[in-house]
Formats: structure tokens, sequence, C-alpha cells
């Protein structure tokens, strides 16, 4: 975090998210059983890069004991993620607020 202003920390990040096999195939894959019931088409999701993401992160110091922030992420779907037939949009966007009392 930069501080920018007293109280203030601003910062940026990126990654990727690595799935592996059984991980991409819980959350994309699409089994015979779980394609009879939805009338998806099967899928098997291999693993790889799910998505790539960027935050900005916003945190306040309102006094010695209590900090709020908030974080801003968009991802996009990449690989097995961004082909499987579950999937209904490449990017997601999401929003935390949190407020966090310190205990000294």
């Amino acid at each position: 975090a930069v501080p920018f202003v007293p109280q203030w920390f601003f910062a940026l990040t990126a990654g990727a998210t690595w799935s592996n096999g059984s991980e991409a195939t819980r959350f994309f894959g699409v089994s015979a059983a779980e394609s009879a019931a939805s009338g998806l088409e099967t899928f098997e999701a291999r693993r790889g890069i799910s998505d790539v993401h960027a935050s900005v992160v916003v945190t306040r110091e309102l006094n010695q004991r209590w900090v709020a922030a908030l974080i801003g992420t968009t991802a996009w779907l990449q690989g097995a993620a961004a082909d499987g037939p579950s999937t209904l949009q490449r990017r997601q966007v999401s929003t935390v607020a949190t407020l966090t009392y310190r205990f000294r």
C-alpha cells in the first residue's frame, strides 16, 4: 500500500489463478449426471489458468483501533473456466467492504 495522504492507503494488484484438474472439474466441468439434470452439454474442464484479475484497494485508518477498506476486483475467465457451458459471463466484477477492529 502507498500512503498518499495520512491515514489513507491505495494499492493496485494484478494476478492469475491456477486451477488443477480436480479443481477445474469441480468448479467448471459438467458430468453426465449434471448434464442430464440441467440440459447443459457435458464438459471436461482441464487444468490451467482459470482467470487473470486486477484489484484496487483503498484503506482508511479511522482511528488507532478501526480500519475501513474497500476492494474492487475485475477478473477475466480463461481456458476451461471461460469455455465451459455453465459460464454465463467471461468477465466478473466484485466489490468487498471491510471494517476491522484492532485489539491492542
